[in-house]
């Protein structure tokens, strides 16, 4: 049993109900805000290979920093503390994978290649081949892999403590760029925005708007739901409640221009897990999640196959998009063989990219020892936040259920998402850590974390 430190009359005085969201009173906060906002909207970049979210980022952790130093804050809690020995111990399995596979394989990757019918006429080729691997060193994805599962949500503990009010800003702000970019998304393909060029909607029928591919675009939109969820079962005006339901209709939109099957499903899902979520016990969360699960399925199902577009998402979830699944098919196949041939550390870093589904690309990569490891990333934060919710008190649950739910989502599009090596993903994983460590600040989850 885990005992809180403080009396119910003090744990409900440092808990009272906060405004619906607080204005950052620091420059970290501002920066981190901006960086959030950025955050979906990739196409935006100081060069090449840096975006404008990576240099907020960057500048938000050393004004937090700056600020920790002048307020006296240097040394991390003892939780913190605990949670930077659990990170840069998954670092330390992560270097051994790659050095193991650096003198394995030389830094060099496999290379497949396969011709294959794809069946779609007058898109692609009837047979089409694909190169698989290459011969590329592994240093680059590795140290952009361990940025973002272990440097990223690292950061967020050397930024100073903030109000509960102020973390509802910053899932806002998150959401407001979320917004703009299936805002940009919608308005290109409505003909609103002449001189911009989609290449992808032009010939696939598939929109990017500012983001590097069409799945990235879904996402992105769907992860616009966490503020408005928090909004909508908020204390806020009946009248900004009522104003936020449209824009539901245009998260549809821009999942449905992407055509990202994966998106239109995480579009259904997030209402279920959230709702599930703001139930107060573990039993009335079942509870609430079967029947919400249920009335779902059914809804999802009437609308998929009752569904006679020409186009758009639910066209290719109801009839299939052709090329997309014999191509990822055989990748995946592909991936699963070659990782069998070194089940423990995987073949190499350089190999991260190719599977569609990211628990089979670190497998491939790191091995089961690597997926280990990023397994304990991804649910150590998710599990102590969850472990916290059912003892708060109702007007702190619809904040945890926004980033709770967000990162469930991640989680489970985990299995059909190809990459993992950018901060939209990763920012997901920080944030939930964030909200863990304000939480245990303010004495509302219990104390103790498993040891490194």
């Amino acid at each position: 049993m885990h005992e809180y430190p403080m009396s119910t009359a003090t744990f409900s005085s440092v808990l009272r109900p906060a405004p619906v969201w607080q204005l950052p009173r620091s420059a970290s906060g501002w920066l981190l805000a901006a960086c959030l906002f950025f955050v979906p909207l990739t196409s935006y970049r100081v060069i090449s290979v840096i975006s404008y979210c990576d240099v907020l980022f960057v500048a938000a952790v050393l004004a937090g920093i700056v600020e920790r130093v002048v307020r006296g804050e240097v040394q991390l809690n003892r939780f913190e503390a605990r949670i930077a020995q659990v990170y840069m111990a998954v670092a330390a399995v992560f270097v051994v994978c790659f050095l193991v596979n650096a003198i394995e394989h030389s830094l060099e990757g496999y290379q497949f290649q396969q011709q294959r019918p794809l069946g779609v006429p007058g898109k692609l080729p009837e047979t089409a081949t694909l190169l698989f691997g290459g011969s590329a060193p592994q240093n680059p994805l590795f140290l952009i892999f361990l940025i973002n599962t272990v440097a990223v949500p690292l950061s967020m503990l050397v930024l100073p403590r903030r109000d509960l009010a102020e973390m509802r800003f910053l899932v806002l702000a998150w959401s407001a760029g979320c917004l703009y970019g299936a805002g940009y998304a919608v308005a290109y393909v409505k003909g609103y925005l002449p001189g911009v060029y989609d290449w992808s909607w032009v010939h696939l029928r598939r929109a990017t708007g500012l983001t590097a591919h069409a799945n990235v675009l879904g996402l992105s939109s769907v992860m616009a739901m966490p503020g408005l969820f928090m909004i909508l079962f908020s204390r806020a005006p009946a009248l900004l409640r009522a104003a936020v339901l449209p824009l539901f209709w245009l998260i549809w939109l821009a999942v449905d221009y992407s055509g990202s099957r994966a998106a239109a499903g995480a579009f259904f899902l997030f209402p279920l897990v959230y709702l599930s979520m703001l139930a107060g016990s573990w039993s009335k969360r079942l509870q609430t999640g079967v029947v919400l699960a249920s009335v779902g399925l059914l809804m999802w199902a009437g609308l998929v196959f009752l569904y006679r577009g020409g186009e758009g998402v639910l066209h290719r979830v109801r009839f299939g998009g052709l090329s997309s699944n014999a191509a990822r098919d055989l990748i995946n196949r592909l991936s699963w063989e070659q990782a069998m041939e070194s089940p423990l550390f995987g073949t190499g870093f350089q190999v991260l990219r190719i599977a569609h589904n990211i628990f089979l690309q670190i497998f491939h990569a790191a091995g089961l020892v690597g997926l280990l490891a990023y397994l304990v990333l991804m649910l150590l934060p998710l599990g102590l936040l969850l472990r916290a919710s059912v003892q708060l008190p109702p007007s702190l649950r619809g904040l945890v259920a926004a980033i709770a739910t967000a990162m469930s989502v991640v989680i489970t599009l985990s299995i059909f998402k190809p990459s993992l090596t950018d901060l939209s993903t990763s920012i997901v994983f920080a944030l939930t850590l964030y909200l863990v460590v304000l939480l245990h600040a303010r004495s509302a989850m219990p104390r103790r974390i498993p040891r490194a």
